[in-house]
């Protein structure tokens, strides 16, 4: 199976390169633009012609797109941006998968849904409160309206393996424990942090699983449980840190793009084809925290 994987050096990307390059089954080509390493092929996914020519050349089987703006201050601070790589970029990968015969394999979110109903299956109503969200569902709706040989993976806040300190929620978090003695932290959203590693696994299990049955396609949730505030999760890296750093919760809602407050996903349709896996936060927490301890001590 030839796939093509779009954001191959974020976050996410580097786990999926990792878990799938290590298996016999898969041949993967990865795609990076701002950070373009260890093999990655740089493209500028806002480039069509760039993007056509070497999906026609490459004739990969799936097209992983994970590439995406995530940030939501940013992008509603900057909504055009946005739409370009999360929404125009996405159909015309699309269309692309659709000409080569190629699968769709769509990273999206749970900020596609209003925080006010959970918990979400997949046919749930979506009601983003945010640029970032909005156009998540606008690029959900785009592939749909241009295939139906594709899969949609809706997911959560992820952490993982960082490569700098602001990569990842957690190592962020982490940075302001250690530098402010008291802190106030967001105790109003439910989230569910989920490792890369783990989303990485779960995403082999669909390739598998789509090796084995041509007509498996759809949207599905992926999310690790249970539920951390940000204040639960700095309670926890406060005491892996050992730090003495004070902490108040803060029970309203964050400043910056709208959030939702509770986005809980219902994963069963990928738990019940006996996909995916879920590690604990407190063992997965350790790979990032050891990336922020030396991260750090190298600054």
């Amino acid at each position: 199976m030839k796939i093509l994987l779009t954001g191959a050096s974020g976050l996410l990307g580097r786990a999926l390169m990792k878990v799938l390059s290590n298996h016999n089954t898969f041949q993967i080509l990865g795609l990076a633009y701002s950070r373009v390493h260890n093999g990655l092929h740089k493209l500028n996914l806002l480039d069509k012609h760039a993007v056509t020519q070497l999906v026609t050349e490459y004739q990969p089987d799936v097209i992983l797109h994970s590439a995406a703006e995530r940030r939501p201050d940013v992008s509603q601070s900057d909504p055009e941006a946005t739409q370009d790589l999360n929404v125009h970029a996405t159909a015309h990968l699309a269309q692309l998968a659709k000409n080569t015969n190629a699968w769709m394999f769509y990273i999206s979110t749970n900020y596609i849904f209003d925080g006010t109903t959970p918990p979400y299956h997949p046919d749930a109503p979506p009601n983003p409160l945010n640029v970032y969200g909005q156009s998540k569902l606008d690029g959900e709706i785009a592939i749909q309206n241009i295939t139906d040989q594709a899969c949609i993976l809706r997911l959560p806040m992820l952490y993982g393996p960082v490569d700098f300190i602001g990569e990842d929620a957690v190592t962020t978090l982490a940075q302001s424990l250690v530098e402010t003695p008291e802190i106030k932290v967001d105790h109003w959203s439910p989230r569910f942090p989920t490792s890369v590693e783990d989303v990485a696994q779960v995403c082999r299990h669909i390739l598998e699983h789509k090796s084995q049955h041509t007509d498996f396609n759809g949207i599905f949730h992926w999310a690790s449980d249970p539920s951390f505030t940000k204040y639960e999760l700095a309670q926890k890296i406060v005491q892996e840190l050992d730090l003495s750093t004070t902490l108040i919760p803060d029970p309203s809602p964050p400043s910056g793009a709208p959030r939702p407050k509770n986005c809980q996903m219902d994963c069963s349709a990928l738990k019940n084809l006996g996909l995916g896996v879920q590690t604990p936060l407190q063992q997965a927490i350790q790979v990032p925290l050891n990336d922020f301890n030396r991260l750090r001590h190298t600054l």
